[in-house]
C-alpha cells in the first residue's frame, strides 16, 4: 500500500470513529472528540467540519468509502479556507453585494430553521398515529386470496398437470415438479395477495375461484401458462402504520407549513402597489 494511500485509509478510521458516550466530558476531552485534521495559515479544520460537509453531499456520494470520500472532503476545506483567506485579504466582507447576499443566506437559513422546528413540534407520534387512524377509518381494503400457481411454458404441459392433479395428484407435488415458477419449491405457494398485485389474466382467473377450486382451463398471461388453486380468501387488511408513516408525515408538513402561511397572511398587512 503507498504511503499516501495509508495516510489516507489512516484519516478516514480517524474521522470515523464513534463519538464519546454522553456524559460530563473534560476539554481535553472534547478536543480528543473533534480532532485538528489540518490548519490553513493558523484557521483549523476539525473533525466535525467533515463529517457535516459529508452529510450534506447527495446520497450518491454518501454512500461512498470513508476512506474515498473524507480525505478528498479535507482537500476540498483546504482549497476552500485558502481562497476565502484571499477573499478576506481584499476586504471582500465589506463589500455591498457580499453583504446582500449574506442578508438573504441568513434569510433563507432563519426561514428553514423556524419551519422545520414549527413542523418538529405539530407532527410527533401521537399525532401521526391519531392521523393514521383517520385514514385508517377511510380505507376500504381490498379482499385477499391466498393460491398457488403451476407455471409452464406451453398450453399442452398446462393440460398435462390439470390431468394429472384430476387424476388425483397433489396440487404440490405436480408444482415442486413441473413449474418453472419461483414459487415452485413451496409447492406453488403464492401466499395472499390483492387483485391489483397481479397482472389482470391471473387475476381474474383466481379471483373468480372459491377455496378449493382450481382453473378448469390454463390461463395464459405474458409469463406463461398456469394452472390456478385457491386455499383461501378473506377480507384484506389496511396498510400498517409503518408504511404509511412517510406518506403521512409529508401529508401533514405540507398542511402544517400551509396553515402556518395562511395564519401569518390573516395577521399581516400587505400592500400591493399598482
Amino acid at each position: 500500500m503507498s504511503k499516501l494511500l495509508s495516510r489516507a485509509v489512516a484519516l478516514a478510521i480517524l474521522l470515523v470513529l464513534p463519538y464519546l458516550s454522553a456524559g460530563a466530558q473534560t476539554t481535553e476531552a472534547a478536543a480528543e472528540e473533534d480532532p485538528v485534521l489540518a490548519t490553513v495559515n493558523g484557521d483549523e479544520i476539525r473533525r466535525s467540519e467533515i463529517v457535516e460537509a459529508q452529510q450534506n453531499l447527495s446520497e450518491q456520494y454518501r454512500g461512498l468509502p470513508p476512506a474515498m470520500i473524507f480525505p478528498a472532503l479535507l482537500e476540498h476545506l483546504i482549497d476552500f479556507k485558502l481562497v476565502v483567506g484571499e477573499g478576506r485579504k481584499a476586504n471582500l466582507q465589506e463589500d455591498e453585494a457580499v453583504k446582500r447576499r449574506l442578508a438573504r443566506l441568513e434569510d433563507e437559513v432563519i426561514r428553514d430553521v423556524y419551519l422545520a422546528r414549527y413542523v418538529g413540534e405539530a407532527i410527533t407520534e401521537e399525532t401521526l398515529r391519531q392521523r393514521y387512524d383517520e385514514f385508517v377509518k377511510t380505507v376500504s381494503p381490498q379482499e385477499e386470496i391466498k393460491a398457488r400457481h403451476i407455471l409452464v411454458a406451453a398450453e399442452d404441459e398446462a393440460l398435462a398437470v390439470i390431468a394429472r392433479i384430476n387424476g388425483g395428484d397433489a396440487f404440490e407435488d405436480v408444482a415442486k415438479e413441473k413449474s418453472i415458477g419461483p414459487s415452485a419449491e413451496r409447492g406453488g405457494d403464492l401466499g395472499y395477495f390483492t387483485r391489483d398485485q397481479m397482472v389482470a389474466e391471473f387475476a381474474e382467473a383466481a379471483f373468480n375461484l372459491q377455496p378449493g377450486e382450481m382453473t378448469e382451463a390454463p390461463v395464459k398471461t405474458s409469463f406463461g401458462w398456469h394452472v390456478i388453486l385457491v386455499d383461501d380468501r378473506r377480507p384484506g387488511s389496511p396498510p400498517s402504520f409503518e408504511d404509511t408513516r412517510d406518506q403521512l408525515a409529508t401529508a401533514m408538513e405540507q398542511e402544517v407549513v400551509a396553515e402556518l402561511i395562511q395564519n401569518l397572511r390573516d395577521r399581516a398587512q400587505i400592500e400591493r402597489p399598482d
